[in-house]
């Protein structure tokens, strides 16, 4: 049996270029968070508590600091779980109170496909990069969602209703 290439339909070739609308908005929505040294998350936060509110650089008070979880908590908690990877899988970690069953640990993500990055990069580049990944799965998947409708592909690319007599 022999492969053949066929042309592609223009309602695929459609479908592709909406993706790769919605790749690019992705990357663009990112912004510059992408660059080298660059992250999205709210260090503000970290120049408010103690020791860098000793320092000359102090700011008196936090934009938002109802945002500070992705600082306070999961960027250490994947600095962790990188670390307990290495020992092993990681069922206890014994620094955390009097030891701590992180594998029970929801909020750990363990088995989580987005913790890979931080196997491979520094946190705050593997935090951009997951989430870059969010959002190309999620606009590729409510692309995938509209493309069921046939809404037409503007209703797709935007991920709203358009009107019946598309």
């Amino acid at each position: 049996m022999r492969f053949r290439w066929s042309k592609a339909s223009p309602g695929r070739l459609k479908s592709l270029a909406c993706a790769g609308i919605v790749v690019a908005l992705a990357f663009l929505f990112m912004g510059e968070s992408l660059l080298p040294g660059k992250m999205l998350a709210p260090l503000d936060i970290l120049m408010t508590l103690p020791p860098w509110s000793k320092t000359g650089q102090s700011l008196p008070r936090a934009y938002n600091s109802l945002s500070s979880d992705k600082v306070l908590y999961y960027l250490p908690m994947k600095s962790l779980i990188v670390q307990a990877w290495h020992a092993g899988i990681p069922l206890w970690e014994p620094h955390v109170l009097s030891g701590y069953p992180i594998i029970g640990d929801a909020a750990a993500q363990i088995f989580y496909p987005g913790t890979l990055p931080s196997f491979f990069l520094s946190g705050p580049d593997a935090s951009d990069l997951v989430a870059l990944l969010h959002l190309i799965v999620a606009g590729v998947g409510l692309l995938a969602y509209t493309c069921a409708f046939a809404l037409g592909y503007i209703a797709d690319v935007c991920g709203a209703h358009a009107s019946p007599s598309d």
